[in-house]
């Protein structure tokens, strides 16, 4: 019985002595953990050591806001496909006429050196002034702009009303019409002047075809309304002259193929259609433009943003070639206040003898005339020349676009 007393005893001592020492080993760890976790729990929460960062989600889309840099750079406009020739066609084409030489009195066309530099070219003299309107009517001289004053229909001319027709007798002359329809033209040495046309339609409200088929074609003193009318331009494609023209109304208002002149005109208070760009002055391919001394301006749509440009050349169909701008007024409240003709990513993105001459690049929508700044789509290509293009507030020189 002794014994049996004296072995419980010693088996309950061994089980104290072996929970004292399992003890010992769980405070050893447990001291440890204190150690290691107590700082990192530190340098979580305590402001003295710093506090945990907060990120978004990898996928949360990064928006910019306007004080946050530049933003990304839109792409150009894509165009409407150029259907086969003979059909009805877009406001938008080229040409595989060659290029004409430069009108006399323009200013050399050689590029700079390489990247660039150099010495500019001397300022081409302005061009003859066009003929003057009835009772000799002219826009003011550069550095004033067209505008209502001196634009669209004389003031005291009466208009005979007429509906949509087409001219086909080679010289006819329009006079003093009042409009409502298109005009299509297809004969040669065609006049229309002193008229208001309203409407619009797939080759504009004043329509001369593609490819120098027709024309040439004079306009002058001439008021194209398009009454908002859809994606349309005002005045198409080729061949034709557009002098004292007051454009508004349409997506587009001129729109150039090859062998356009615009000049002295004002077009302004374009249309949005959505999803489509606007532009003052379009061309999509094309060669041997003269947009001179006008007082061009896009804005509105899509929050304002729907303009591509006041002037945007594009090698959609085909190069840009051979094109003088000189003496114009540019606003927009677009991306830019215009695409120069050598758009990366255009199937023909290389624009030839391009002349900016003289130009006045305003702030009246955006402090760099377009959003993203006043030129795009520029390069030095052959005979591609930026000169004395300045902004109209007076405050310096608009560089050549890198």
């Amino acid at each position: 019985m002794l014994r049996h007393i004296k072995q419980t005893i010693g088996l309950l001592w061994l089980v104290r002595k072996q929970l004292f020492l399992g003890g010992l080993v769980l405070l050893a760890f447990g001291l440890m953990a204190i150690r290691v976790l107590v700082p990192v729990y530190a340098s979580l929460f305590n402001p003295q050591i710093g506090s945990p960062v907060s990120t978004p989600p990898a996928d949360t889309p990064f928006k910019p806001s306007k004080t946050a840099g530049p933003a990304p750079k839109p792409v150009a406009p894509i165009a409407v496909n150029k259907p086969a020739a003979g059909s009805s066609r877009p406001n938008a084409g080229t040409s595989s006429n060659p290029a004409q030489p430069p009108a006399p009195g323009t200013p050399p066309t050689s590029p700079p050196p390489s990247g660039g530099g150099g010495t500019p070219p001397p300022p081409s003299p302005p061009p003859p002034p066009p003929p003057p309107g009835p009772g000799g009517r002219s826009c003011p001289a550069f550095p004033a702009f067209p505008d209502a004053s001196c634009t669209g229909v004389p003031p005291g001319t009466s208009l005979t009303p007429s509906g949509s027709f087409t001219i086909t007798q080679d010289g006819t002359v329009v006079n003093a019409l009042d409009v409502t329809g298109i005009i299509y033209v297809r004969a040669k040495n065609v006049t229309i002047q002193n008229t208001r046309v309203r409407g619009c339609g797939p080759g504009g409200a004043i329509d001369v075809g593609y490819d120098n088929a027709n024309g040439p074609v004079t306009v002058k003193d001439v008021e194209l309304n398009g009454q908002g009318c859809g994606d349309y331009a005002m005045i198409g494609n080729s061949n034709y002259t557009c002098i004292r023209c007051n454009i508004y109304g349409a997506r587009v208002g001129a729109a150039m193929d090859t062998t356009v002149v615009v000049r002295d005109s004002w077009i302004h208070d374009l249309v949005y259609v959505t999803a489509s760009h606007m532009e003052a002055i379009l061309s999509n391919g094309g060669n041997n433009y003269q947009v001179i001394h006008n007082n061009l301006e896009c804005v509105g749509g899509d929050d304002q943003g729907g303009c591509s440009a006041a002037l945007a050349m594009f090698g959609d169909f085909g190069p840009i070639d051979n094109a003088l701008v000189q003496y114009n007024l540019f606003n927009t409240s677009g991306s830019y206040c215009t695409y120069a003709g050598s758009a990366a990513g255009k199937p023909y993105p290389n624009g030839t003898n391009v002349r900016y001459l003289n130009n006045y690049f305003g702030k009246k929508y955006n402090p760099q005339c377009g959003l993203y700044g006043p030129a795009t789509a520029w390069a030095f290509n052959a005979g591609n020349v930026w000169s004395d293009n300045v902004w109209a507030d007076g405050s310096g020189t608009v560089a050549a676009p890198n």
